[in-house]
C-alpha cells in the first residue's frame, strides 16, 4: 500500500507541474522568453475586419492553429524559434 501512495503522490505532482506549464498558442500561456505573434485579418476589397478565419503557424516543433476572433484578431503565444504563417 505504500508503495501504491508514493506512486499516486508523484503522479499528483506531476500533473501538478504540468497543469501549471505554460500553454504555447494560447493567449495568456505565458513563459519568460516567450514571443508573441497577433494580427488581425481583413477583407482586400473594403478593409473589414474577418472573424472565424483559420490562421496556421508552422514551425520546427510546432504547428498551431487558431481561428480569428470577431474581429478578426488572432495572437499565438510561442517559444522564439523561426516560424511560417
Amino acid at each position: 500500500m505504500n508503495r501504491l501512495a508514493s506512486l499516486l503522490t508523484v503522479l499528483v505532482m506531476v500533473l501538478s507541474a504540468v497543469a501549471a506549464a505554460p500553454v504555447y498558442g494560447a493567449p495568456g500561456g505565458r513563459a519568460v522568453g516567450d514571443a508573441t505573434i497577433n494580427g488581425t485579418v481583413t477583407d482586400k476589397n473594403n478593409g473589414h475586419n474577418l472573424a472565424g478565419v483559420n490562421v496556421h503557424l508552422t514551425g520546427t516543433a510546432v504547428s498551431l492553429d487558431f481561428t480569428t476572433e470577431d474581429m478578426g484578431a488572432y495572437e499565438f503565444v510561442i517559444a522564439p524559434e523561426t516560424y511560417s504563417l
